[in-house]
Order: C-alpha cells, then sequence, then structure tokens
C-alpha cells in the first residue's frame, strides 16, 4: 500500500494529517475569537465534533486536544476502510493512539455505523471506540456509508445530533445554574 501521509482519498493533494490540522485550526479559530463570534468566553464554550468517514476519524485524533469538546458524533468511521478493488484495505496506524485521544478527551462519544455500510466494518468500527469508556456504538439499519440522497439515514443522524445538542445545552444550563448559585 502507499504511504499513508501521501495516498489520495479525494483530499486532492492533502494528507490525512493536513486535514486533521485543518480542523484544529477552525477550532482554534473559533475558541480565540469566541466573544466576537459568539458572544461567550472560551472557556465557556461546548463544543460538538461531527464528523464521517475519515472526517470523524481525524476529529477524534484531536479530540483530546480541546477542553471544550463534550461531544462527539462519529458516522461510519473506523480503523481501516475497504476501499475497493486496487486497495481492498486501508489500515489507519493510529487506532491505539486514537482510542487513546478519544479516552483521554472524556467527551461522550457515539458512533453512527450502518448496517449496509460498504466501506467501514462493523468490527472497524468497534474497534475504533474499544475501551473508551464514553463511547457507544449504535447500528442503524438500512444506513450506507455515504448519506448523500438516503433522507432516513439522514434523519437519523439529524436526530442524533440534536439528542446530543439537547443533552450539551442542558448540561450548559446546570453548570450555569452552579456557577450562578456559587456567586450568591
Amino acid at each position: 500500500f502507499p504511504s499513508l501521509t501521501k495516498i489520495q482519498l479525494g483530499l486532492g493533494d492533502k494528507t490525512f494529517e493536513d486535514e486533521a490540522e485543518d480542523l484544529r485550526r477552525v477550532i482554534r479559530h473559533v475558541l480565540n475569537h469566541s466573544e466576537p463570534l459568539l458572544g461567550m468566553a472560551e472557556q465557556d464554550l461546548r463544543i460538538m465534533l461531527v464528523g464521517s468517514s475519515l472526517g470523524g476519524v481525524a476529529a477524534a485524533l484531536i479530540a483530546h486536544e480541546f477542553a471544550q469538546v463534550k461531544k462527539i458524533l462519529l458516522i461510519g468511521s473506523g480503523t481501516r476502510f475497504l476501499m475497493g478493488f486496487e486497495s481492498p484495505l486501508l489500515m489507519l496506524p493510529n487506532a491505539e493512539k486514537i482510542r487513546d485521544s478519544l479516552q483521554r478527551s472524556h467527551a461522550e462519544t457515539r458512533l453512527l455505523w450502518g448496517d449496509e455500510d460498504d466501506i467501514t466494518t462493523q468490527e472497524a468500527a468497534a474497534q475504533l471506540i474499544a475501551r473508551v469508556s464514553s463511547a457507544r456504538l449504535v447500528t442503524v439499519p438500512g444506513m450506507k456509508h455515504r448519506l448523500r440522497g438516503d433522507e432516513g439515514a439522514q434523519r437519523v443522524v439529524a436526530g442524533h445530533i440534536r439528542e446530543l445538542l439537547g443533552s450539551l445545552k442542558h448540561e450548559a444550563a446546570g453548570l450555569e445554574e452552579a456557577v450562578l448559585s456559587k456567586a450568591m
């Protein structure tokens, strides 16, 4: 197999590491400009990362770097991907590093895997979150790897996003109440 740092994954000339760095830059920008952008101090932000396929792996890989990451939703992500006939299996060499990042992040993590996913096996999805106490694997019947055009799967994913965002909002409100009660 070609080197993972140079493999073409529909990313142009970008590597997997470049994608993770781009995500870091976006999060740092939001954190550094949270007051003017969101009217909130950096320490008060609660972030939810949502990533599909390799984007989910990138999100999982950097999750521990930001204390503000409280929720992670991974969709069709795993420790390896079936890539077709030329390269039947893409192995991600940093599976332990990814699991370690998820464990160290302490973020609630949910991985959605479709039972009709032709790119990520259920075993690879389960391996990604193995031994991560805050993680849960949810099998979605009929969902494929690509969500485009699959309105049913899109509704399921949207429901999980709403649920995680709702719990994030509830946790933030509880924290705000605790801070107010201490101040009084």
